[in-house]
Protein backbone atom coordinates (compact mmCIF):
# COMPACT_ATOMS: atom_id res chain seq x y z
CA UNK A 1 0.00 0.00 0.00
CA UNK A 2 3.00 2.83 0.82
CA UNK A 3 4.64 1.51 -2.53
CA UNK A 4 1.50 1.42 -5.67
CA UNK A 5 -1.30 3.53 -6.14
CA UNK A 6 -4.47 1.69 -6.91
CA UNK A 7 -8.24 2.95 -6.70
CA UNK A 8 -9.18 1.58 -3.11
CA UNK A 9 -6.15 3.07 -1.49
CA UNK A 10 -7.39 6.07 0.23
CA UNK A 11 -10.62 4.02 1.57
CA UNK A 12 -8.36 1.13 2.84
CA UNK A 13 -5.76 3.92 4.78
CA UNK A 14 -9.43 5.68 6.14
CA UNK A 15 -10.59 2.17 7.21
CA UNK A 16 -7.25 1.58 9.18
CA UNK A 17 -7.31 4.80 10.57
CA UNK A 18 -10.37 4.15 11.97
CA UNK A 19 -9.76 1.21 13.39
CA UNK A 20 -6.76 2.99 15.38
CA UNK A 21 -10.01 5.02 17.20
CA UNK A 22 -11.56 1.79 18.29
CA UNK A 23 -10.48 0.89 21.65
CA UNK A 24 -9.32 -2.53 22.58
CA UNK A 25 -12.00 -3.05 25.66
CA UNK A 26 -15.06 -2.50 23.24
CA UNK A 27 -14.23 -5.66 21.27
CA UNK A 28 -13.69 -7.73 24.57
CA UNK A 29 -16.67 -8.93 24.76
CA UNK A 30 -16.59 -10.66 21.10
CA UNK A 31 -13.18 -11.71 20.99
CA UNK A 32 -13.74 -13.35 24.51
CA UNK A 33 -17.05 -15.17 22.85
CA UNK A 34 -14.77 -16.43 20.03
CA UNK A 35 -11.98 -17.73 22.22
CA UNK A 36 -14.60 -19.37 24.20
CA UNK A 37 -16.68 -20.79 21.39
CA UNK A 38 -13.61 -22.43 19.62
CA UNK A 39 -12.56 -24.02 23.00
CA UNK A 40 -9.18 -22.05 23.63
CA UNK A 41 -10.17 -20.70 26.83
CA UNK A 42 -7.62 -21.14 29.34
CA UNK A 43 -5.39 -22.28 27.25
CA UNK A 44 -1.80 -21.01 25.76
CA UNK A 45 -3.17 -20.83 22.15
CA UNK A 46 -5.70 -18.37 23.42
CA UNK A 47 -3.10 -16.30 23.84
CA UNK A 48 -1.10 -17.56 20.95
CA UNK A 49 -4.08 -16.88 18.57
CA UNK A 50 -4.59 -12.95 19.89
CA UNK A 51 -0.90 -12.01 19.21
CA UNK A 52 -0.39 -13.57 15.89
CA UNK A 53 -2.25 -10.32 14.44
CA UNK A 54 -0.82 -7.26 14.16
CA UNK A 55 -2.22 -3.77 14.79
CA UNK A 56 -2.59 -0.71 12.98
CA UNK A 57 0.75 1.02 14.48
CA UNK A 58 3.00 -1.50 12.56
CA UNK A 59 1.03 -0.81 9.57
CA UNK A 60 1.79 2.51 9.40
CA UNK A 61 5.71 2.49 11.25
CA UNK A 62 6.65 0.04 7.62
CA UNK A 63 4.54 2.42 5.49
CA UNK A 64 7.11 5.11 6.77
CA UNK A 65 10.00 2.99 6.35
CA UNK A 66 8.52 2.50 2.74
CA UNK A 67 7.76 5.86 1.26
CA UNK A 68 11.56 6.84 2.38
CA UNK A 69 13.00 4.06 -0.02
CA UNK A 70 13.67 5.83 -3.31
CA UNK A 71 11.59 4.07 -6.02
CA UNK A 72 14.63 4.53 -8.38
CA UNK A 73 15.34 1.72 -6.66
CA UNK A 74 12.41 -0.20 -8.29
CA UNK A 75 13.10 1.22 -11.60
CA UNK A 76 16.55 -0.16 -11.82
CA UNK A 77 15.49 -3.37 -10.66
CA UNK A 78 13.08 -4.02 -13.40
CA UNK A 79 15.56 -2.76 -15.91
CA UNK A 80 17.39 -5.74 -14.97
CA UNK A 81 14.30 -8.17 -15.40
CA UNK A 82 13.39 -8.46 -11.46
CA UNK A 83 9.89 -9.14 -10.98
CA UNK A 84 8.17 -7.40 -7.74
CA UNK A 85 8.59 -10.22 -5.89
CA UNK A 86 12.38 -10.27 -6.32
CA UNK A 87 12.32 -6.91 -5.72
CA UNK A 88 10.61 -7.09 -2.76
CA UNK A 89 12.57 -10.19 -1.19
CA UNK A 90 16.00 -8.60 -2.71
CA UNK A 91 15.83 -4.94 -2.08
CA UNK A 92 13.11 -3.54 0.27
CA UNK A 93 12.62 -6.11 2.94
CA UNK A 94 16.24 -6.05 3.65
CA UNK A 95 15.47 -2.43 3.77
CA UNK A 96 13.07 -2.21 6.28
CA UNK A 97 15.11 -4.10 8.92
CA UNK A 98 15.18 -0.85 10.92
CA UNK A 99 11.42 -1.46 10.77
CA UNK A 100 10.95 -4.81 11.41
CA UNK A 101 13.38 -4.16 14.48
CA UNK A 102 10.97 -1.01 15.92
CA UNK A 103 7.92 -3.46 15.48
CA UNK A 104 9.20 -6.04 17.12
CA UNK A 105 10.69 -3.71 19.91
CA UNK A 106 7.27 -2.61 20.08
CA UNK A 107 5.46 -5.69 20.35
CA UNK A 108 7.40 -7.52 22.62
CA UNK A 109 6.92 -4.79 25.29
CA UNK A 110 3.31 -4.83 24.72
CA UNK A 111 2.91 -8.40 24.81
CA UNK A 112 5.64 -8.99 27.96
CA UNK A 113 3.30 -6.24 29.56
CA UNK A 114 -0.03 -7.31 29.36
CA UNK A 115 -1.95 -8.44 32.12
CA UNK A 116 -5.16 -7.91 30.81
CA UNK A 117 -5.15 -10.02 28.21
CA UNK A 118 -3.55 -13.47 30.39
CA UNK A 119 -5.81 -12.65 33.51
CA UNK A 120 -9.17 -12.64 31.16
CA UNK A 121 -8.12 -15.81 28.51
CA UNK A 122 -6.00 -17.64 30.89
CA UNK A 123 -7.16 -17.77 34.89
CA UNK A 124 -5.28 -20.63 35.56
CA UNK A 125 -2.46 -19.97 37.94
CA UNK A 126 -0.28 -22.70 35.94
CA UNK A 127 -0.90 -20.77 32.90
CA UNK A 128 0.64 -17.66 34.59
CA UNK A 129 2.92 -15.50 32.91
CA UNK A 130 5.37 -12.68 33.62
CA UNK A 131 2.95 -9.91 34.31
CA UNK A 132 0.19 -12.12 36.13
CA UNK A 133 2.91 -13.52 38.39
CA UNK A 134 3.56 -10.07 40.09
CA UNK A 135 0.11 -10.42 41.32
CA UNK A 136 0.77 -13.13 43.16
CA UNK A 137 2.69 -11.13 45.64
CA UNK A 138 -0.02 -9.12 46.25
CA UNK A 139 -3.42 -10.19 49.02
CA UNK A 140 -6.81 -9.01 49.37
CA UNK A 141 -5.21 -6.75 52.59
CA UNK A 142 -1.37 -5.92 51.93
CA UNK A 143 0.99 -6.28 49.44
CA UNK A 144 4.91 -7.40 49.50
CA UNK A 145 6.32 -4.28 48.12
CA UNK A 146 9.72 -5.46 48.03
CA UNK A 147 9.25 -8.52 46.83
CA UNK A 148 7.23 -6.68 43.95
CA UNK A 149 9.84 -4.27 43.18
CA UNK A 150 12.61 -7.11 43.00
CA UNK A 151 10.56 -9.04 40.76
CA UNK A 152 9.84 -5.87 38.34
CA UNK A 153 13.56 -5.35 38.17
CA UNK A 154 14.45 -9.10 37.01
CA UNK A 155 11.37 -8.76 34.78
CA UNK A 156 12.69 -6.01 32.89
CA UNK A 157 16.07 -7.69 32.03
CA UNK A 158 15.11 -9.59 28.93
CA UNK A 159 13.27 -6.83 27.07
CA UNK A 160 16.25 -4.45 27.60
CA UNK A 161 18.65 -7.01 26.48
CA UNK A 162 16.84 -7.02 23.30
CA UNK A 163 16.60 -3.21 22.71
CA UNK A 164 20.32 -3.41 23.27
CA UNK A 165 20.45 -6.28 20.62
CA UNK A 166 18.34 -4.59 17.80
CA UNK A 167 19.37 -1.29 18.82
CA UNK A 168 22.19 -1.18 16.08
CA UNK A 169 19.17 -1.57 13.73
CA UNK A 170 16.62 1.06 14.32
CA UNK A 171 19.44 3.54 14.58
CA UNK A 172 21.05 2.19 11.11
CA UNK A 173 20.20 4.37 8.33
CA UNK A 174 17.60 2.75 5.71
CA UNK A 175 19.20 3.42 2.70
CA UNK A 176 22.71 4.97 3.38
CA UNK A 177 24.45 4.85 0.38
CA UNK A 178 22.05 2.51 -1.54
CA UNK A 179 21.61 5.74 -4.34
CA UNK A 180 24.16 7.31 -5.41
CA UNK A 181 23.28 10.64 -7.18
Amino acid sequence: MGRFNFPLKKVIMGAYLVAMFIPTMTVQVAIFGIIKNIGLFDTRYAMVLLYLGTNVVQIYIYMQFIKRIPISLDESAMLDGASYFRIYRSIIFPLLAPASATVAILQTIAIYNDLYSPYLYMPSTNLGVVSTALLRFQGPYSAQWNLIMAASVIIAIPLLLIYLFLQRYIFAGIVNGAVRE
